[in-house]
């Protein structure tokens, strides 16, 4: 990130923080608890495609009662792929949501799945090794498809907690270019023009820089005030919400949205435009 940009956002974030938001505690995602999940969903991410890429289903059937939502997602698209049948496929799908436990282990499409497994005989392939980048890129885009493809009035904090996997996951992948990928990704699920205007870019890739980081800056001081807004499919910020330093929820219980705003508002320009 070049110095000019560094700057900025540390101002926006240092201006952001002023008032009652600043006495939050450290955003979960930096916590360390959270970097080291982020770290052991995405080596389980990556083990399940090295094994699957072979024609083994067996890692992917057991990743199926992984904590993280991700990794059984990823299991139960892998197992689809190996022939997994469409109706097992579809339930197992549903227990993979964000919003549902892992299985129990009497569950029937569980077992369905564990049992396909045993069965299937394949003749496995050569070892095949997943960068991590890759890992965290197909991570990154079910995650993505699951914000913007779930259900339409879901809460805004639980799509914002979706999203913030993304500063979790940039704090564990090991290149410059993973994280300016992942910020990239987090400007197209959240405000980007506002982004754009309080960083002073014309583009998304003038923000985004060599590392993302002051995107990840952007977000963290905008976190608070962010709504969603179900026709753009994406994070907006509540500029008003900001300006008074109250967190949007609290601060539309006494200043509701008119009709024609926030989530209200006609969509805006599309990311697909920047």
């Amino acid at each position: 990130m070049s110095r000019g940009l560094r700057a900025l956002a540390l101002a926006l974030l240092a201006l952001t923080s002023a008032g009652p938001v600043h006495a939050q505690d450290t955003p979960w995602w930096e916590r360390p608890e959270a970097r080291e999940e982020a770290r052991r969903t995405l080596a389980q991410v990556r083990s399940l495609m090295e094994a699957t890429e072979r024609g083994d289903p067996r890692p992917a059937a057991a990743a199926l009662q992984d904590r993280a939502w991700i990794v059984r997602s990823i299991a139960v698209i892998r197992l689809e792929v190996l022939g997994l049948d469409a109706g097992t496929t579809e339930a197992l799908r549903e227990q993979a949501d964000p919003t549902r436990p892992a299985p129990e282990d009497d569950s029937k499409p569980l077992r369905r799945a564990r049992e396909f497994a045993a069965a299937l005989e394949v003749d496995l392939g050569p070892p095949v090794e997943v960068p991590p980048r890759e890992a965290a890129r197909i991570a990154a885009s079910i995650l993505t498809e699951r914000v913007k493809g779930g259900p339409p009035d879901e809460d805004a904090a639980a799509k914002r907690r979706l999203v913030e996997h993304l500063l979790a996951w940039r704090a564990v992948v090991p290149e410059k270019a993973d994280r300016a990928w992942l910020a990239r990704r987090l400007l197209g699920l959240t405000d980007i023009d506002q982004a754009l205007d309080d960083l002073k870019a014309q583009t998304a890739a003038r923000a985004v820089g060599e590392d993302g980081d002051a995107v990840f800056t952007w977000y963290r001081s905008n976190a608070p005030y962010l709504y969603w807004h179900p026709r753009e499919r994406r994070l907006r910020v509540d500029v008003a919400a900001r300006v008074a330093r109250q967190p949007t929820a609290e601060f539309r219980r006494a200043t509701p949205w008119g009709p024609e705003e926030g989530p209200n508002a006609p969509p805006r320009e599309t990311d697909a435009q920047r």
